[in-house]
């Protein structure tokens, strides 16, 4: 008895394009560079000259999705440019290839998968990412843990640091929750996948992990509120907004005080001392900044500086062994270093067109996956206050961002009739219907 397996053409090319796309978001989540090692090049080669033939083939989706936000690819833009005003533009010139890398594929995404199925392929991208951290802490804890140092013992999985493990997999338990809310995905599997997500997040000892994810839980319950349309939404939002800003003063107003009193450093072990720095170098060169990896170069005397403003120690040259940090751990920082105000102010305006149009979304329709792009961008900025998930390096991270913004616009590709979709018989993977019809969908 022989087994026989027939797919159509079009069966195929899904099928083709489904795991094209997880590799693609595998990679950004840097879930394949320890495990593959140098083929993790060959991967970066494979999913930027593919992403660009899918989207040169689907041109007309590509100029609908561009015209719905330019102004972030403005922003790519500038960066990618950047090497012509950089202090080493040999260095830049490499790290500008990098924009070109994530900006391909969210395009890709943004031309391809609606915003459901988007969050659906985050989804199961990080749950292996997970998977495949918590096997290295559990089997090869030679690799997947920290065996010296202040951390020793702490898990690291497939990344060097327990901070980015920590980062990484709390988006991935931000993607399960929201998904726990979607009755056409599997809650058991979600369910499963936030457990995972979780004892991750626990064995790499993040507290800011676990807090940004109990914090981004009540966010999620809060944005429900929007879909009451009545008087009690808007005194809820507004008591939240006039408190916020007379607690964040008091907080800003005493914040060393409150530090030591929580017995914490006030300098966030050093962080603000760099920034501190950081922005008088930003008034040095304001509209464009440095260029992309043009300011911590260790061909430059920059990182070196910033360091002194945390040790007190005088760099003698660029050779001395001083503590030179590789980035700010602050996201607005380095995108103002690297892209200046004007690239900054640009990306600024990208977020509240991408905020109110979800708003706007999450008011008119009631299918779970519209809380996504508030959910993330509340992730996105939580984290880049101490760590630097910007632009900086390769990272899916921007590459979400990017690929969310240009999909979110109301009445998006979901009505283009030309836009493929879906049809497999996992529910997780259904088509989405058009916004008009959303209000009969199942309500979060």
């Amino acid at each position: 008895m022989t087994l026989r397996i027939s797919f159509t053409t079009e069966q195929a090319i899904r099928l083709f394009e489904l795991v094209f796309a997880l590799t693609g978001i595998l990679f950004f989540c840097h879930a394949l560079h320890k495990p593959l090692g140098g083929l993790s090049s060959l991967i970066r080669y494979g999913v930027f000259l593919t992403s660009v033939g899918l989207i040169i083939f689907r041109w007309r989706m590509l100029i609908y999705v561009i015209k719905g936000d330019p102004f972030i690819l403005l922003v790519n833009l500038i960066s990618l440019v950047s090497f012509n005003w950089s202090e080493v533009p040999h260095e830049s010139k490499v790290a500008c290839r990098e924009i070109l890398y994530m900006v391909s594929l969210s395009l890709y995404l943004a031309t391809r998968f609606n915003l459901r199925e988007q969050l659906i392929l985050l989804c199961w991208g990080l749950e292996i990412t997970a998977f495949i951290s918590a096997v290295y802490g559990l089997a090869l804890p030679a690799e997947g843990i920290h065996q010296s140092g202040e951390f020793v013992g702490l898990w690291k999985g497939v990344y060097s640091h327990k901070n980015d493990l920590s980062a990484f997999i709390t988006l991935g338990g931000a993607t399960h929750l929201v998904l726990l809310f979607d009755r056409n995905y599997n809650r058991i599997w979600a369910a499963a996948g936030l457990a995972l997500c979780v004892f991750v997040v626990l064995m790499s000892g993040s507290k800011s992990g676990l807090v940004n994810m109990i914090f981004l839980v009540g966010m999620l319950f809060l944005l429900r509120t929007i879909r009451w349309r009545n008087l009690l939404m808007i005194m809820i939002f507004a008591t939240i907004i006039g408190t916020a800003i007379p607690v964040t003063t008091v907080i800003l107003g005493n914040w060393d005080n409150i530090m030591i009193g929580l017995g914490k450093d006030p300098t966030l072990t050093g962080r603000t001392d760099i920034w501190g720095y950081a922005f008088t170098q930003i008034e040095e060169r304001p509209y464009f900044g440095y260029g992309r990896g043009g300011f911590w170069s260790r061909e430059l005397d920059y990182a070196a500086e910033a360091g002194l403003a945390v040790v007190g120690a005088p760099p003698v040259s660029i050779l001395t062994p001083t503590y030179r940090p590789p980035h700010s751990h602050n996201g607005t920082v380095d995108t103002l270093l690297e892209v200046g105000w004007i690239g900054y102010g640009l990306l600024l305006i990208s977020i509240l067109l991408m905020v109110t149009r979800t708003v706007k979304r999450i008011y008119i329709t009631e299918t779970p996956e519209d809380f996504w792009p508030l959910i993330f961008f509340t992730f996105f900025a939580l984290y880049n206050f101490t760590e630097s998930l910007m632009m900086i390096g390769e990272n899916i991270f921007w590459v979400n961002y990017v690929a969310t913004a240009l999909t979110v616009r109301i009445g998006g590709q979901e009505e283009l009739p030309e836009r493929p979709t879906i049809r497999y018989r996992y529910r997780s993977l259904q088509a989405t219907v058009p916004l008009s019809q959303a209000r009969q969908k199942t309500p979060v």
